[in-house]
């Protein structure tokens, strides 16, 4: 019976594991995004001064 739950854990473990890898890939692709937007304003704008 501990064996089971012992695994089972062992499972919800690596799929949070996952999970949290594929979230800071994302946060990382949307920080890059966000950079790149922000060089772009800075581009457009600096014609306005």
């Amino acid at each position: 019976m501990h064996e089971k739950i012992a695994i089972k854990l062992a499972n919800q473990i690596a799929q949070l594991n996952y999970d949290n890898t594929v979230l800071q890939v994302q946060n990382e692709e949307k920080d890059a995004r966000i950079a790149e937007l922000e060089q772009l304003l800075d581009d457009a704008t600096k014609g306005d001064n």
